[in-house]
């Protein structure tokens, strides 16, 4: 009875080298597409982090300036 229900399930989804060949061509483009997804993520991240360092450095140099100003 067990071997029936195999050789139905084989039957139902045949793997030929054409359906290996395509999970194989799909896996290899998925993993490109997540790797292209975290590379994405992470230059977002130091783009952020270099933006918002200079914009410190930007607000740090005004209130210099102003204070200096005032000062004078």
């Amino acid at each position: 009875m067990n071997k029936r229900s195999s050789e139905r399930k084989a039957e139902r989804f045949p793997l030929t080298a054409k359906t290996v060949e395509i999970i194989s061509v799909y896996g290899k483009h998925l993993w490109s597409f997540a790797q292209t997804i975290t590379n994405q993520h992470i230059h977002d991240a130091m783009r952020r982090t270099v933006v918002k360092r200079h914009r410190n450095i930007l607000l740090c140099t005004n209130i210099e300036r102003s204070s200096r100003s005032s000062a004078e």
